[in-house]
């Protein structure tokens, strides 16, 4: 897996940065590398940072399109929960590690990201 940004060059997220994007892959890459993927869906969530207000910041989930390990996987629904957990307590200890708080509010699946995404954009 990796993490990254989802650089559209238009709207960015309500924190004020690139949309919050990674990608579920079977294989490494480095930042700056340009994947054609499939949106499975998102985690939606909120952030605060110090004494900032609290602002929405969604973190969405892709598949590379040329995947074979993960082909069949076409919403976040299609992992198991537990794996789903794993995804949810990373987020929080990594925004923990960088003094935010991160609560997560629920995945929505691969149609309601691709609208939400869309809206963004």
């Amino acid at each position: 897996m990796c993490c990254g940004t989802y650089n559209s060059n238009k709207k960015k997220a309500e924190d004020g940065d690139p949309i919050d994007a990674m990608v579920i892959a079977e294989s490494d890459t480095y930042p700056g590398v340009r994947l054609d993927c499939r949106v499975i869906g998102a985690l939606l969530s909120t952030q605060k940072e110090g004494g900032k207000k609290t602002v929405r910041n969604d973190r969405y989930f892709f598949i590379p399109e040329d995947s074979v390990v993960f082909e069949h996987i076409d919403d976040i629904m299609d992992f198991s929960k537990k794996h789903n957990e794993q995804l949810e307590d990373f987020f929080i200890n990594y925004n923990k590690a960088e003094n935010r708080k991160f609560d997560a509010i629920k995945f929505v699946n691969a149609s309601h990201a691709k609208k939400l995404l869309k809206e963004q954009l």
